[in-house]
């Protein structure tokens, strides 16, 4: 049986006071999704790899991305794999 795999873009971006990740699934250029949270996030990444048999995300950050919303998005992230 062939594996059918789905190739993820994922890009943390600032979005004003704040962040978001952009998730685009790049073998359907009609899935462009803003997350505004980690938990968010992982619904959606569970939802698009429910077409797929494997994933691979390819994680980016915007030129413009502010330091303190990197971190945040870290530690959010260290948290969410805690749980």
């Amino acid at each position: 049986m062939e594996e059918n795999i789905g190739y993820i873009d994922s890009s943390i971006e600032s979005k004003g006071d704040s962040w978001i990740i952009r998730i685009r699934d790049v073998s359907d250029t009609d899935v462009n999704i803003e997350c505004n949270s980690v938990d968010e996030y992982a619904k959606k990444i569970e939802e698009i790899g429910q077409k797929y048999s494997k994933i691979e995300v390819n994680w980016m950050k915007d030129v413009y991305l502010k330091p303190e919303h990197f971190s945040q998005v870290q530690e959010q992230m260290a948290l969410y794999k805690e749980d």
